[in-house]
């Protein structure tokens, strides 16, 4: 004969939080750390470079008018650029993104995205040219500084 108990179910809600890497894997001691606000942004050959008022920098590099390349750099440093989402042969191509700005922040268009940056915090969302989401940020980018052995880790969350 089998013993009965009760048997207690965690919500969902709960569940998610204790699994939520970016609630459950950051150190206590550390504070997250997001990007700031665009202070200025350049072209330099087809790559843009948004510049945030606290050193963080996003790069975006239009590789066809489908594919769009993003790359955040905590302090503005940026790696070699290894990808294993691109090509070495197609490292240096360069899509035109067209870009507007307004006060809220910029929108950048390809033959089939559209791309909206928000000023504050460096958030994204991608759409096709009818309005679908493709893709969005919650939080976007943010970081915390590995006092453990150095640099920094990086996390970014998406609305699903």
């Amino acid at each position: 004969m089998r013993a009965r108990g009760v048997l207690k179910v965690r919500s969902m809600d709960a569940t998610f939080e204790k699994d939520n890497y970016i609630e459950t894997g950051m150190p206590a001691e550390v504070g997250e750390l997001s990007a700031g606000v665009i202070a200025g942004w350049v072209n330099e050959g087809g790559e843009l470079g948004f510049h945030c008022d606290n050193g963080c920098v996003l790069r975006i590099i239009g590789i066809d008018e489908k594919t769009v390349r993003f790359r955040f750099a905590p302090d503005g440093r940026f790696t070699d650029g290894f990808s294993y989402a691109t090509l070495p042969e197609i490292k240096e191509a360069r899509h035109l993104l067209v870009v507007h700005e307004d006060d809220e922040g910029f929108l950048l268009e390809t033959g089939a995205l559209k791309i909206s940056l928000s000023r504050e915090g460096l958030r994204l969302r991608i759409e096709d040219l009818e309005g679908n989401v493709l893709s969005q940020d919650e939080k976007g980018f943010h970081w915390y500084e590995n006092q453990e052995f150095g640099g920094h880790v990086v996390m970014t969350s998406r609305v699903i």
